[in-house]
């Protein structure tokens, strides 16, 4: 009995090492580091990517990188401003390290000269961005809605959460593929150096209407007539 029990753990844990094993021989793993090629320091924050995928990656602050992925990709591209960029023939499915030696670029700026003259006086007067201003705030009680007989306006409202820099082996499992159309678009504009992925968006749209005599107000949501809007996933 317990020598049945013992060899089905065995076939058990043999399957589990040889899936692992096939799964991980079918990723495309590579790893090194981007150094300046003349002065042979290390290039902190330089852009490693798969061409024509959403795959990629920057150096660390010892201008190391690691990257991978599932996809069958052949070329590695590496670009920094102020380099030219650097583009590596790879072989999919296996495990690589490619270092780099980033060239810089030959276009050098001419020597510019600043002086400094004497700063004229700012003046308020006949500014008409001031002046406008200042009309602002003199009605700003005019310009409340309280202080009209009717008001109606529309209010959006949108909220957002997302994972930074999620990292290439989560983004690779199997049930995150059907939510692979998120993951190609990530977000990296918001926050410099930072991938945004999100994972919840709620966008609403309202309208607003208030009464002054005899006083009400009121909140229609969704949007009525043609203006109902809803975004979530």
């Amino acid at each position: 009995m317990d020598f049945t029990y013992n060899y089905k753990k065995l076939l058990l844990f043999c399957f589990f090492i040889l899936s692992v094993s096939i799964l991980h021989a079918q990723n495309t793993d590579v790893s090194g580091v981007v150094i300046d090629a003349v002065t042979k320091k290390p290039l902190p924050f330089v852009a490693v990517s798969f061409p024509g995928t959403a795959y990629g990656v920057n150096t660390d602050n010892n201008g190391k990188y690691v990257i991978s992925t599932t996809l069958s990709v052949n070329r590695l591209k590496v670009s920094f401003l102020g380099y030219k960029d650097a583009t590596f023939t790879i072989k999919p499915n296996t495990e690589q390290v490619i270092n780099v030696k980033l060239v810089p670029s030959s276009n050098q700026l001419q020597e510019v000269t600043v002086r400094s003259g004497k700063k004229p006086k700012y003046r308020n007067k006949d500014n008409p961005a001031v002046e406008l201003i200042r009309k602002v705030i003199e009605n700003r009680e005019k310009n409340r809605p309280q202080s009209y007989p009717y008001v109606e306006y529309k209010e959006y409202d949108k909220m957002q959460f997302s994972f930074a820099n999620l990292k290439k082996s989560v983004m690779d499992k199997k049930w995150l593929q059907k939510y692979n159309f998120v993951l190609q678009n990530r977000d990296s504009t918001t926050v410099p150096g930072t991938y945004l992925t999100p994972i919840f968006m709620d966008e609403k749209l309202t309208q607003y209407y208030y009464r002054k005599e005899p006083e009400k107000e009121k909140n229609d949501y969704p949007c009525p007539k043609g203006g109902k809007f809803r975004s979530r996933y």
